[in-house]
């Protein structure tokens, strides 16, 4: 942490004493270090490149722990976010799906948090696959998914993904938003405790 803030006025001496500039010196030669770079005092864009690098390793991220369990770390030892902050963006990739419909995000040595989908609901089993961003929700202490690149769980045999796997039933409450196209594979049943809605403008099709 720097020192306290201290001022600067005209026609008096500066405020400010050596534990002062080393402490700021500091702070930026660790931000510097941090982004995985080497010190060059004639450099003198550094801590901007530095910046730039730390932004973007807080995107993306290494892929450790299980496909229902996955611990997040900043790529190529950059350094890790030491807390989690509404609507902080991490992207992934992973090679293998999820199995349970309740995986958890951990962020370095973090506490785990639950992956849910925006509206809620469980992110059910075969949906992660690929590049992967999700999002997190201080307000509901959680992630969610925003995007996922790989396939949505296609199957088949090998590296050979052709088909796409879907319940036949509908168990939950869930409305489909307008001004979308809808598309599923039927024919579904909508169990009694469960209500499906399809919102003004909102089309959807069952082939």
């Amino acid at each position: 942490m720097s020192s306290p803030v201290k001022t600067f006025k005209d026609n008096d001496l500066p405020q400010c004493n050596a534990a002062d500039l080393n402490s700021y010196l500091n702070e930026i030669n660790n931000a510097i270090l941090g982004a995985g770079l080497s010190l060059a005092p004639a450099d003198l864009a550094q801590l901007r490149e530095a910046t730039i690098i730390q932004g973007l390793a807080s995107t993306l991220h290494d892929v450790a722990g299980t496909v229902d369990n996955i611990i997040l770390s900043a790529k190529g030892g950059k350094t890790t976010s030491s807390a989690y902050y509404d609507g902080m963006r991490l992207l992934f990739f992973v090679e293998n799906s999820n199995t349970t419909d309740f995986p958890t995000i951990q962020l370095g040595g973090l506490s785990q948090k639950p992956l849910k989908m925006p509206n809620g609901s469980p992110v059910e089993a075969d949906v992660l696959k690929g590049f992967v961003e999700i999002v997190y929700q201080a307000a509901d202490d959680r992630f969610v998914l925003a995007l996922q690149s790989g396939g949505g769980g296609s199957q088949g045999p090998g590296s050979n993904r052709l088909f796409y796997p879907s319940d036949q039933s509908l168990k939950t409450t869930y409305q489909l938003a307008g001004d979308k196209n809808w598309m599923m594979a039927g024919p579904l049943v909508v169990e009694p405790s469960a209500t499906l809605t399809v919102a003004p403008g909102a089309r959807l099709a069952v082939v």
